[in-house]
C-alpha cells in the first residue's frame, strides 16, 4: 500500500508503508543483536548451530516406534486422531515425520498407545545422529 506524504515544504513523494514487525520478529532481531546470533533464534549445542531435530535418525525412530505402538494397539490413523482430539492428517503428519512432536503431544500418545516414554527417550538416547 503506498500513500503520499509531504517531505519539505512542497515535496510530495510516494512512500511504501512497512506493515509493523511482530513480537517474534522482535524478539528474534534484538537476540541476534545482543548475543550475535546467527538466525533467528540460533542456539547452540557443542560449540556449533544446534540441526533441526527433522529428518534424523533420533527423529526417525520416534516415527517409527509411533506407527509400531499404534498398530500394536490396534488403531487407525483416524482413531488415533480421535482420541487425541485431532485430525487424521495431523497424524499422518506425525507419522511421515514432516511434523515434530513436543513433549506434551508425547505424553499423550504415551497415554493412548500405552507405551513408555522413558524406555523410548532412552532408546532415543542410544542413537547418534
Amino acid at each position: 500500500m503506498n500513500q503520499i506524504v509531504m517531505t519539505p515544504p512542497g515535496a510530495f513523494s510516494m512512500v511504501r508503508v512497512v506493515p509493523r514487525p511482530s513480537y517474534y520478529q522482535i524478539f528474534c532481531f534484538l537476540g541476534n543483536q545482543k548475543y550475535g546470533l546467527a538466525g533467528p533464534l540460533a542456539s547452540t549445542h557443542a560449540g556449533g548451530p544446534m540441526a533441526k531435530s527433522s529428518h534424523t535418525k533420533r527423529h526417525r525412530l520416534v516415527v517409527d516406534s509411533l506407527v509400531a505402538y499404534r498398530e500394536r494397539a490396534g488403531m487407525t490413523q483416524s482413531e488415533l486422531a480421535q482420541r487425541l482430539g485431532r485430525y487424521q492428517s495431523v497424524v499422518a503428519a506425525m507419522e511421515g515425520g514432516g511434523r515434530r512432536i513436543d513433549i506434551v503431544e508425547l505424553l499423550a500418545l504415551a497415554d493412548i498407545l500405552e507405551f513408555d516414554v522413558h524406555e523410548l527417550i532412552d532408546r532415543i538416547r542410544s542413537v547418534s545422529d
